[in-house]
């Protein structure tokens, strides 16, 4: 389906099909590190070496038996990088949905990040929410604003991915969240930005209100949907990394100079 539909310029069908083999692997080097160095650890789903008898791999850590539930991961994987592509669109939004979703118990955050799940981090998101949805409907103000909420994106991104990830050495953890939630809300949010520089160069700013709707309207669409549906929501925001890389392409593409005829 998406070879028919994008052709030219974009992933091979082979790479989005891998995908969750690739969060599948990116779960054992997670278990991986968190093990240590451990000799009595066993990595590896298999009732006798390792592993409970539902197949998820048990692992021996300072001395403490922790089971990990691998699809319970991998979904959590997958609510943080849902969110972190909602902040390619608006950036407290996502946190405000990530607040509201642990204070309801619909999600488990690490305990570093307990912070932001409580009311007055509610009040505070509600607020930045509401004047970060309005600003973007001020004509020419909406770009100022594109400027500071490029690299804010990807911070937000980075810092909801990291929440969702089960413990592990700090560095690893803050590598792997910028690498994903980051690298997703920035690659989104980039292409937000043609997208709005393009609609006030062609209707002077008066199309932006709805490039504003649709922003906002995706932000908390992807928020509800990366909490309550985490894996429909990874199939979207493949779509939506196709649709932003075309268009990031697109942009930075050199022209071809037309063919000499003799």
């Amino acid at each position: 389906m998406c070879c028919l539909l994008f052709q030219e310029n974009t992933l091979p069908c082979q790479e989005l099909s891998s995908s969750v083999s690739w969060l599948v692997l990116l779960h054992y080097i997670i278990a991986f590190f968190r093990a240590g160095k451990d000799d009595d650890t066993i990595i590896g789903p298999h009732p006798e070496k390792g592993a409970d008898i539902d197949g998820n791999p048990v692992f021996n850590i300072s001395g403490k038996t922790t089971k990990i539930n691998v699809m319970e991961e991998l979904f959590a994987l997958m609510i943080g990088i849902g969110l972190s592509a909602a902040c390619g669109f608006r950036v407290f939004v996502p946190l405000l949905a990530m607040n509201l979703a642990v204070q309801t118990g619909h999600l488990e955050i690490a305990e570093s990040s307990q912070w932001v799940a409580t009311p007055m981090a509610t009040t505070a998101l509600e607020v930045a929410s509401f004047l970060e949805i309005a600003g973007y409907y001020i004509p020419w103000v909406d770009n100022m604003l594109d400027a500071a909420a490029t690299p804010a994106a990807i911070i937000a991104g980075t810092f909801i991915t990291a929440s969702v990830m089960p413990e592990m050495t700090p560095f690893l953890k803050w590598a792997i969240a910028a690498i994903t939630g980051g690298s997703v809300a920035g690659v989104i949010q980039g292409a937000t930005v043609l997208t709005r520089a393009a609609s006030s160069f062609t209707t002077g700013g008066f199309g932006n209100p709805i490039v504003s709707t649709t922003e906002a309207g995706g932000s908390v669409l992807i928020s509800l949907l990366a909490v309550l549906l985490p894996l429909v929501t990874l199939g979207l925001i493949l779509f939506l990394l196709i649709w932003a890389g075309r268009k990031i392409y697109r942009r930075f593409q050199k022209p071809q100079a037309p063919p000499v005829h003799p």
